[in-house]
């Protein structure tokens, strides 16, 4: 299989909200496994990496490297928003705690909202070096699926 489908996601026991998302914007699937579509996908909110890693382990196919480098940009893009990711955690203190669940559900969507704004610069550099590394590896697996 060449081309990332809905049903290929739902095989691979894909989350409700990957899915929908996935559905929003390539109704279609995905055909063709380039960069650019890697960080389109990444910038929507798609976990590529979970794709990447399920499909490892689906074909058999581990990649010691590939989870070195996953870490490696992860605990980079973490350093780089550490300062926000502890704002964030003072923002959101004690939300749970709101009686009112219509409330409760409106404070999270804020802070949620003001943490997407304030990390994008941060996530838009950790996309470029990461849509290289998953298109390679998931034109890979996808021609052995």
């Amino acid at each position: 299989m060449h081309k990332i489908t809905v049903a290929l996601l739902e095989d691979l026991d894909a989350c409700a909200s990957q899915l929908e998302l996935f559905c929003k914007h390539y109704p279609q699937g995905v055909q063709r496994i380039t960069v650019p579509t890697v960080f389109k996908a990444l910038r929507l909110g798609l976990d590529v990496s979970w794709l990447v890693e399920i499909l490892m382990e689906d074909t058999g196919k581990h990649d010691p490297q590939f989870y070195t480098l996953a870490q490696e940009l992860e605990r980079e893009l973490y350093r780089a928003c550490r300062e926000i990711n502890k704002e964030y955690h003072r923002r959101s203190d004690g939300i749970a705690f709101i009686p009112y669940l219509h409330e409760r559900h409106r404070r999270w969507e804020e802070v949620d909202a003001w943490y997407v704004r304030e990390t994008e610069p941060q996530r838009l550099v950790h996309y470029r070096k990461f849509a290289p590394v998953l298109a390679a590896k998931l034109r890979e697996l996808l021609a052995q699926y």
